[in-house]
């Protein structure tokens, strides 16, 4: 369709955009920003271990709202959508949790802690690889639809906690951001910050798309009971 068609082409554009980007990011977070007053280093690995996080929550976002939409109006194109989103979710959130093991080992000397934004983040990926499991343990397309759907709404209730974490709870985990206008960076480091979170956001965007579109077409090709 014309409609699957424009969409590749705008996928496509942002791959290619985010291939352009990738190298500055990249000398920008390796090269140029200077390393960190404690960690050295190992800070670097904040450069992709933040655009992550807002991929994973970019994507179970996606899923909230097209499940949202799909429970209003029973759609299974939005179901398509949603599962994209699902997926894009899980496979950055399992990045995040990978990339932050390694930072956890640099900084606290473990690779694993229950500090409460972990574990919040942990439960997060918990409770999407269940959606995942729900959806592949139900036949009926409709109830596994509908199921899924109320699945991720209430999933992703779970990311306003993870914000929240450090603010109620404390932790040992870093609130790199204090508040409006309050980041605690030196301007090379947020300008490394700013690019690999832009680079990143629109490689995720593509694979969204990319993903969602060949969801549609597979819905397309089966047969209509």
């Amino acid at each position: 369709m014309k409609s699957h068609a424009i969409g590749y082409v705008v996928a496509g554009i942002f791959a290619l955009l985010s291939l352009l980007l990738f190298p500055f990011a990249f000398y920008q977070s390796l090269v140029k920003a200077p390393p960190e007053a404690t960690m050295g280093h190992a800070m670097r690995i904040f450069y992709i271990h933040f655009p992550m996080a807002i991929l994973t929550f970019t994507g179970y976002g996606a899923c909230a709202l097209f499940s949202f939409v799909y429970l209003w109006k029973r759609t299974p194109e939005l179901d398509v959508l949603a599962v994209a989103g699902a997926e894009v979710g899980v496979l950055f959130n399992t990045l995040v949790l990978a990339t932050g093991m390694i930072w956890a080992k640099y900084a606290w000397g473990t690779w694993w802690t229950w500090d409460p934004r972990l574990t919040a983040t942990f439960i997060l990926w918990f409770l999407f690889i269940g959606y995942h499991l729900l959806r592949a343990s139900l036949e009926n397309p409709e109830v596994r639809a509908r199921f899924s759907a109320v699945l991720a709404i209430l999933a992703t209730l779970d990311i306003p906690i993870i914000f929240l974490s450090v603010r109620i709870w404390r932790g040992i985990h870093p609130n790199v951001l204090q508040g409006p206008n309050k980041i605690q960076m030196e301007p090379a480091m947020i300008q490394a910050w700013l690019t690999s979170l832009l680079a990143f956001w629109i490689f995720g965007l593509a694979i969204l798309i990319f993903r969602s579109l060949l969801g549609l077409q597979e819905l397309q090709r089966k047969p209509v009971p």
